[in-house]
């Protein structure tokens, strides 16, 4: 299942600025974490309405044409760093294997388009382009779009979450917090309760009532673990730091030195904050400007060519890319590395959607 995050606001002169961030639920890619999910943010708290964007995801299992098998687009409104559960589900798109005319392999990619109205009508629309096939509906803020066995699904998910955050709490010695965390389980588990009792075609005010516990319940453990995510964040953010200055040192210029500078000047400030707005722009300025640096590296971009062509089958244009890999070899033979980084960036141009970002910076790799 893949799973996808958005907001509303007030009027102006200008158009209806969102109150919150718009975003959806994605599947959390971790292998050392508690499988869950987490926000991706669409559109930023203050942006002014209409708005539309497109972003490409791909999927993390085959569905097979005819399957029960789901594609879930889940769209919800608050802020980004909230639990998914805590958040408002403004928009629930769910496209069974059933309507498929083919099967959707595993890492195919899909495209997602939201658009969002001056009165906050929300139009979702997926395309797949494996089987070029498009799937829209379109969502009133004024209705609650979750469906009870999302309702319900997320209850369970939030019961095992709640436990998983309790055992991290005692194993890190943090008693205080699990003890806050103890507190919950009778919340929990009448919730569950009462969301089991529910029929999925239940037209009583119950499944709005519980919705609406579930989002307090959730909001109660994000705020209970707020701490511990934000020690991540800072522990991340002087990861990134320690690796941008040793790259500025061996390869930066002054330019490049003053930038550094100029955003740890700040941290003081900003790594006492109660929020990680500050602390992760921080980290993508340090992500920016030390991958700045190295696509102007020699060795860098030797590295990132011998990368790129490891796997030549991945490229969407089999002749294009032969003789960009012909004309980066002799780049390299020449020691022509302006010419090298635009090869380097035509070949990522060429890569799958969902693989173009990894591949573009300097310190994750694809």
């Amino acid at each position: 299942t893949e799973l996808i995050g958005i907001a509303q606001g007030k009027y102006n002169v200008a158009g209806q600025p969102l109150p919150n961030d718009i975003c959806i639920e994605v599947d959390k890619d971790s292998d050392t974490e508690y499988p869950t999910t987490e926000l991706a943010e669409f559109f930023k708290k203050n942006t002014i309405l209409p708005q539309k964007r497109t972003i490409t995801k791909t999927l993390n299992k085959t569905i097979l044409k005819g399957s029960k098998d789901n594609i879930i687009i889940n769209v919800l409104e608050g802020s980004q760093y909230n639990l998914p559960e805590a958040n408002i589900s403004i928009g629930y798109l769910e496209i069974s294997g059933e309507k498929f005319s083919r099967d959707i392999l595993k890492n195919a990619e899909i495209e997602i388009t939201l658009e969002m109205s001056e009165s906050r009508d929300l139009k979702a629309t997926v395309y797949i382009p494996m089987s070029d096939q498009q799937f829209t509906e379109i969502f009133k803020p004024s209705e609650l779009n979750l469906p009870i066995s999302k309702l319900k699904s997320d209850v369970v998910e939030l019961n095992e979450k709640l436990d998983y955050e309790i055992s991290e709490a005692v194993e890190m010695e943090d008693y205080e917090t699990a003890e806050e965390l103890n507190s919950l389980k009778k919340e929990v588990s009448s919730l569950k309760n009462n969301t089991d009792k529910l029929s999925e075609d239940d037209v009583t005010n119950d499944k709005n009532r519980l919705e609406s516990n579930k989002r307090e319940i959730a909001q109660k453990i994000d705020d209970a673990t707020k701490d511990k995510r934000l020690t991540k964040f800072k522990n991340e953010y002087n990861e990134n730091k320690e690796w941008c200055k040793e790259i500025i040192d061996d390869n930066g210029n002054d330019q490049d030195h003053k930038i550094f500078n100029e955003i740890i000047s700040k941290e003081q400030s900003f790594l006492k904050s109660i929020t990680p707005v500050k602390i992760l722009e921080a980290n993508d300025e340090l992500l920016s400007l030390g991958s700045n640096v190295l696509w102007r590296t020699p060795s860098f971009l030797e590295g990132r060519f011998k990368r790129l062509i490891e796997k030549p089958q991945q490229f969407n244009d089999q002749n294009r890319s032969k003789s960009l890999i012909e004309a980066g070899n002799l780049a390299i033979t020449n020691k022509n590395y302006d010419r090298l980084r635009e090869i380097n960036w035509d070949l990522i141009s060429l890569l799958p959607k969902s693989a173009q970002k990894a591949a573009r910076d300097g310190k994750i790799g694809f």
